[in-house]
C-alpha cells in the first residue's frame, strides 16, 4: 500500500507545482504603441480596445456634411405646337336613327321624280322576248327585270258531239274529208270521247268563217268554250324623267303588244 501512498503525494505535489506556476506568473503586457501626431484633417483608426463600445455611431465623409442635398427636378410644361393647338378638332356626330330615317325618304322621293316605270308585253314567244330586248337596247333602254305571269285565254271550239261509237265517228269524219273538209280530229277519250273536234280558234272572226265553211257544205256544228293555260312575260323598264319612251315606233313595231305604266319598285 506504501507505492500508493507514494504515488498520491507525488500527484498533490505535480498539481501544485502547476497551478503555482501558471497563475502567479506575470501577464506580459502589449506593446505600447507610440504616439505618433497627425494632422488635424487625418482620421486616426483606432483599436476595440482603445474606445469605449458604448460611444460608437456612424460618421459620413467629410465632404458629404457639408453637401446639400439635390433638388427635386420640376418637369417642364410639354408645350404644343402653335399650329395643332390653334386648330381646332372637329367633332362627327353621329347620325340618330330619325335623321337616318328622314335621309332615306329623302333619298326615295329624289328616285321617285327622277323614274318612270313602265311594263311592255305580254309576250308567250322566247323569239318575241330577244325582238323586244333588242329593239330597246338600240334605243339606249335596259330591260330592268322580267315578270312572269300564268293565264287562261278563251278559245272558241268548233266540234260535232260524241257519236254512239268510235266506228261511226270515224265514218262520219272520212264522209266529211271527201267533201273537202280540213282539220277534222275524232277525240280518242275523255268525256269528249266519240266526239269530232273542227278547230279551236283564239280569235271570234276566224271560228265565224269556219262555221260559214260548214255550212255551204251542209254541215251544222257546235260551238263551244274552251280555256287554255299560257304562260306570259312582262318586262320592267325604268326611264329617267327626261328620257320619253318613243310608244308610238314601240306600237308600230309591235303592234300585239302593251305599254302599262307601273309603279316603281325601290
Amino acid at each position: 500500500m506504501k507505492w500508493v501512498f507514494y504515488l498520491l503525494l507525488a500527484v498533490n505535489v505535480a498539481y501544485f507545482a502547476w497551478q503555482k506556476w501558471y497563475i502567479d506568473s506575470p501577464v506580459i503586457s502589449s506593446p505600447e504603441v507610440p504616439n505618433i501626431s497627425l494632422p488635424n484633417q487625418a482620421n486616426r483608426l483606432l483599436l476595440l480596445n482603445e474606445i469605449d463600445p458604448t460611444g460608437l455611431q456612424l460618421r459620413t465623409a467629410p465632404h458629404a456634411q457639408h453637401q446639400k442635398p439635390p433638388l427635386a427636378a420640376t418637369p417642364k410644361p410639354i408645350t404644343k405646337p402653335a399650329s395643332i393647338m390653334e386648330k381646332p378638332i372637329p367633332v362627327i356626330e353621329k347620325p340618330t336613327p330619325v335623321t337616318e330615317l328622314a335621309a332615306k325618304m329623302q333619298v326615295n322621293e329624289d328616285k321617285k321624280e327622277t323614274q318612270a316605270c313602265l311594263r311592255l308585253g305580254p309576250l308567250s314567244k322566247k323569239i318575241e322576248i330577244n325582238a323586244v330586248r333588242a329593239w330597246l337596247k338600240t334605243h339606249n333602254i335596259t330591260t330592268v327585270s322580267q315578270t312572269h305571269e300564268r293565264r287562261k285565254i278563251p278559245l272558241h271550239w268548233v266540234y260535232f258531239p260524241p257519236f254512239k261509237t268510235h266506228a261511226e265517228a270515224k265514218k262520219y269524219a272520212d264522209r266529211m274529208r271527201k267533201n273537202g273538209i280540213k282539220d277534222i280530229y275524232v277525240l280518242p277519250e275523255g268525256k269528249m270521247s266519240r266526239a269530232i273536234s273542227l278547230g279551236i280558234f283564239s280569235k271570234r272572226a276566224s271560228m265565224e268563217n269556219r262555221i260559214a265553211e260548214l255550212r255551204e257544205k251542209g254541215y251544222s256544228p257546235s260551238i263551244g268554250s274552251r280555256a287554255r293555260v299560257q304562260k306570259i312575260t312582262w318586262l320592267n323598264i325604268t326611264l329617267p324623267t327626261k328620257l320619253t319612251f318613243p310608244e308610238t315606233y314601240f306600237t308600230k313595231k309591235f303592234p300585239s303588244l302593251e305599254t302599262v305604266q307601273a309603279n316603281c319598285v325601290n
